[in-house]
């Protein structure tokens, strides 16, 4: 197993796997209230305050009514040492997995026939 050192300490790098795309995934707004704002004991009216933005935004963001566009994300990124595209991953990984179960228990697919596979000699 390969390892990093980080300030004089040997920790093992951890393999990267995919999620798979039926995972269903986290809205950016669980992880902003529980990785963020609840470990800094910080309410959506504080953060708000902080980042410029209307109490209602924050809150709809955390409640999971209201997706993180652009703008939040870029100013997400320069409040909280993050990346604008984190959060944008976030949330198109959540849209993404909400679309495709949406696709998948609406029985549409299940019409589409099966190609048989390519023969290569």
């Amino acid at each position: 197993m390969a390892v990093i050192s980080l300030s004089k300490r040997i920790v093992p790098k951890k393999e990267a796997r995919p999620v798979p795309l039926t995972a269903e995934r986290v809205h950016p707004g669980e992880l902003l209230h529980e990785e963020f704002l609840a470990p800094m004991g910080m309410t959506a009216a504080d953060f708000a305050g902080r980042i410029g933005v209307e109490q209602q935004t924050v809150a709809d963001i955390c409640a999971e009514k209201s997706p993180v566009t652009m703008e939040m994300a870029l100013r997400l990124e320069r409040a909280l040492g993050t990346t604008a595209q984190f959060w944008l991953n976030a949330q198109h990984a959540y849209d993404d997995s909400r679309e495709l179960k949406r696709l998948r228990d609406s029985g549409g697919i299940r019409a589409v026939e099966t190609v048989p596979a390519l023969i290569v000699d």
